[in-house]
């Protein structure tokens, strides 16, 4: 009796632990939101540990204030390309499964327009996917569709194949904006600060504008760059001029992959190293 006891506690307790079907996604609310449960099948917003897929052309939006569980996994698209869906995040997303690997398949999108930390275990970006950041939240700074930068942490395995991108495009503050902007001068303004002092205005230095103090971190910024003073004619505002590298991504495994990344600020965490491209 007491074997019979055993064997049957064991059945139930791999029943209880065996993998749940994943939370896929069939728009069957036709709104295009995360967090309505007639949008999933099974019938449900995703769960804490949730396997997500959202294998079909189409939109998912989560939106800014609200905070979705953290998830399994997450993958976008189908291996073959077939379809091109879009994610949609204005918070933060944590898909942290014990030994998980989310997957962006070809023509998949992680749009970004927040600076909440954007979490994964494992995350293989196959070869036309793309994370991008595309403008500031409510949060964000004054000027209206520029951008900032994608705090991205992945806790084991990051790997971006060629033809993968990664981009975030920002412009700073505007003129004389900002929280240290260079100071307007008939003969030529200032310098913003950002990482370092702006520069002082004008002719050789002599009659122009004060540069703004320093107010961020150098090598890991977090804050967008001040716009430079006014002086016969505004200067332009800041720039991050997007630019392109050849990276290698997968640390973690000694291995060496290839990818292009278009950057202004993009924060990308491992558990051996962090990187500000």
């Amino acid at each position: 009796m007491k074997r019979s006891f055993l064997l049957a506690a064991a059945f139930a307790l791999l029943q209880g632990t065996a993998a749940a079907a994943p939370r896929v996604w069939t728009g069957g609310n036709g709104d295009g939101d995360w967090f309505q449960p007639a949008n999933w099948d099974p019938f449900g917003i995703p769960a804490p540990g949730d396997d997500v897929v959202i294998d079909m052309s189409t939109t998912v939006s989560l939106g800014e204030g609200l905070a979705a569980p953290p998830i399994g996994s997450l993958t976008l698209g189908d291996p073959a390309g077939t379809y091109a869906p879009i994610l949609w995040l204005s918070t933060g997303l944590t898909a942290n499964g014990a030994g998980t690997m989310s997957t962006f398949h070809p023509r998949s999108t992680l749009l970004s327009d927040t600076s909440s930390q954007i979490v994964f275990t494992s995350l293989t970006m196959a070869q036309g996917s793309s994370i991008t950041y595309t403008r500031p939240g409510a949060s964000g700074p004054p000027p209206s569709g520029s951008g900032a930068f994608i705090n991205l942490r992945v806790t084991d395995t990051l790997v971006v194949q060629a033809g993968a991108t990664v981009t975030a495009q920002g412009l700073g503050y505007a003129s004389a904006a900002g929280p240290q902007p260079g100071a307007t001068a008939i003969y030529g303004g200032g310098g913003g600060g950002h990482g370092a002092a702006g520069g002082l205005g004008g002719a050789n230095g002599a009659g122009g504008g004060a540069g703004g103090q320093s107010y961020d971190a150098l090598r890991l910024p977090g804050d967008y760059g001040s716009g430079g003073g006014a002086g016969t004619a505004a200067p332009p505002a800041c720039s991050n001029s997007p630019k392109e590298l050849s990276e290698a991504l997968l640390w973690n495994r000694n291995s060496i992959v290839p990818s292009i990344i278009n950057t202004a600020i993009v924060l990308i965490h491992t558990p051996r190293r962090t990187a500000t491209i």
